[in-house]
């Protein structure tokens, strides 16, 4: 049976897939090839239910490392008890390995190797929620509706032809529009009225600034000539 990380009411598990744990074993010093998964926390601790990540004091981890069969053998201690354990320090959110030594007495040896399964939250993450956007993708939330809606203004088609091989141009028009409808507001707009209004401002922009465009555009092809 595993020994908790951390013993604490903060740990509750949480759905998710079964993150990557290939590569080396994660013992410090140990480079052997990863061929079992450890859950650190284990089944019985989280109420019978084998959950593959872990909210932990408030952050998001994934619950399973790599680990050889000699060093999954010393933390489960399946054979002549625990001679290994991971254990989790809160205060500064590193998992850390632990040895007995001869008088059953633990020691510390050193953090986990690849602690890349502790999920922190990026700063670009954080300033955009500060600002009221959605921390994921960065777009404006949607606000609710103040006031009724109008009449809903007629609309026709107009297609255009693009190009479907080795570029799908579709895709690469769908993500100019989508970064561009975000920057001028209009994300909240149905995709297709994205388009119409996208397109009509750039094109309005660079008919206003012919000059400055086509100096642009003579520059960007130069440069890309002298690649």
């Amino acid at each position: 049976m595993t020994l908790a990380p951390w013993v604490s009411t903060d740990v509750r598990g949480i759905d998710g897939k079964p993150g990557d744990v290939a590569g080396e074993c994660v013992a410090p010093g140990c480079h052997s090839p990863a061929q079992q998964r450890h859950h650190l926390w284990s089944r019985s601790y989280l109420r019978g239910q084998p959950f593959e990540w872990v909210e932990v004091a408030g952050t998001k981890m994934q619950n399973s490392v790599g680990l050889c069969i000699a060093c999954h053998s010393a933390v489960t201690g399946e054979i002549g008890g625990h001679r290994a354990h991971i254990r989790y320090r809160p205060d500064i959110s590193i998992f850390e390995w632990w040895a007995k030594g001869d008088e059953d007495n633990w020691f510390y040896v050193a953090p986990i190797d690849k602690q890349r399964f502790v999920t922190q939250q990026p700063e670009a993450r954080r300033i955009r929620a500060q600002e009221g956007l959605c921390p994921e993708c960065g777009r404006p939330k949607v606000k609710p509706h103040t006031h009724a809606p109008g009449p809903k203004r007629k609309v026709t088609t107009w297609g255009v032809v693009v190009p479907d091989d080795g570029e799908v141009g579709s895709d690469v028009m769908d993500d100019w529009i989508e970064q561009f409808a975000v920057l001028l507001g209009f994300g909240d707009a149905p995709a297709r009225l994205q388009r119409y209004h996208v397109l009509a401002l750039v094109l309005a922009w660079a008919a206003m600034n012919k000059e400055q465009f086509l100096r642009d555009l003579e520059e960007a092809e130069f440069f890309a000539r002298a690649v």
